[in-house]
């Protein structure tokens, strides 16, 4: 089996992943595959999941016809000859090689685990309520700080009551949704996915829980760190739990709209923007006051 070296590197990433293993191996089978049977073939992945990996593998590995089903292109076609082959060395040395160095590893599993977030759809009745104690307890420390979040900012010792502080995280996390899912549309045209976004978004939002977390025990158990103390280590402190929560969104995003990541991270961006362009309009009304 002759080929380059730069169809082999795009081959590798293509057999990096599990499900775009599987996502081959159907369509060297069946050949030209419309999206709903393919997606009853791989079951248990999700319409979210299904999309993303389908577009990480769009022009080089998938192509679609003008009736919109999928085929294996040339370099397709070679990794599933790879993949049925009995090869075994050649397809480890393949796999492995895909994977990236530990150091890249675990850093995409902190900043972008698109892995972790795929398996939340497939698992609904542990994530719903695994998200909801998330925000439950987002809307509790968020209160006992008395740190009032708009969206994805916040607001220091607020001087509204517990109750306005607690819905306006509940009120954040829809909001976000809401814009995410409508920049998801405008920007890239997808559509669906809502719930598994919304779940995904409480899971995203979880660094920017520890900030209130210590402004509360700090003040409960009186330590008067330091840091605490200091306006500006404070802000850098929540800008980087900011950035983190922004790449989870992003991951977040790509799962559950099937965008590639670099799209998901424009429409995590984007959402940033919009929020900062209504803290003017959400500073004005009565239920926000610091």
């Amino acid at each position: 089996m002759s080929l380059k070296r730069d169809e082999f590197e795009r081959i590798y990433s293509a057999l990096g992943h599990p499900t775009r293993r599987r996502i081959i191996m159907v369509l060297g089978e069946r050949g030209k595959t419309s999206f709903t049977v393919l997606r009853n073939e791989l079951g248990d992945v999700s319409v979210g999941a299904l999309y993303h990996h389908l577009d990480s593998l769009a022009g080089f590995i998938v192509m679609q016809d003008k009736a919109r089903r999928y085929y294996l292109s040339h370099d397709g076609r070679v990794a599933y000859k790879l993949l049925t082959s009995r090869e075994e060395d050649l397809m480890a040395r393949i796999v492995a090689r895909a994977r990236p160095p530990l150091m890249a590893r675990l850093v995409q599993r902190v900043l972008l685990p698109v892995g972790l977030f795929s398996r939340l759809p497939t698992s609904p009745l542990k994530s719903i309520p695994q998200a909801l104690l998330i925000v439950l307890f987002g809307a509790w420390i968020y209160g006992q700080a008395r740190t009032q979040p708009i969206i994805l900012f916040v607001i220091p010792n607020s001087v509204m009551p517990l109750p306005t502080i607690m819905g306006t995280f509940v009120l954040s996390w829809v909001a976000l949704c809401g814009i995410c899912s409508l920049l998801s549309f405008f920007l890239f045209r997808r559509r669906g996915g809502d719930i598994d976004l919304l779940v995904g978004l409480a899971f995203a939002l979880s660094p920017l829980l520890v900030f209130p977390a210590l402004v509360f025990v700090d003040e409960t158990f009186r330590l008067h760190v330091g840091f605490m103390r200091a306006p500006l280590v404070m802000d850098v402190l929540y800008l980087f739990l900011q950035a983190w929560s922004l790449c989870l969104i992003t991951s977040a995003l790509s799962v559950s709209k099937g965008l590639r990541v670099e799209k998901a991270g424009v429409v995590a961006l984007a959402a940033i923007y919009v929020n900062i362009a209504l803290l003017p309009i959400l500073l004005g009304m009565r239920w926000v006051s610091f």
